[in-house]
């Protein structure tokens, strides 16, 4: 399955985003969505997406968890979608 996840640390410091981005790569989630062509490009800012079997609410958990972590005991905002396929534009390519 393909999940996609948007957190948001409210107050959140460059240095608590930066943790964030941290603690989620620990638990397999990625910065950024791969084109057709193969082209990696950077999602928006604190959005990530993850290949898992795992359920929804095991790969929420996960996010809330790391999110939960950066945010210095303020409760974060998460959202947790599957999706199957994806288009964008105006994204930055991954270097």
């Amino acid at each position: 399955m393909q999940y996609i996840a948007r957190l948001t640390i409210h107050n959140g410091t460059y240095q608590d985003y930066e943790n964030l981005h941290s603690y989620m790569k620990q638990r397999g989630f990625r910065r950024y969505i791969t084109a057709a062509t193969g082209v990696h490009y950077w999602l928006p800012d604190a959005t990530y997406i993850i290949d898992s079997m795992a359920d929804i609410d095991s790969v929420y958990k996960a996010a809330h968890a790391a999110a939960k972590a950066a945010s210095r005991g303020t409760e974060p905002q998460v959202l947790v979608a599957e999706y199957g396929k994806a288009t964008f534009s105006g994204l930055t390519v991954a270097k």
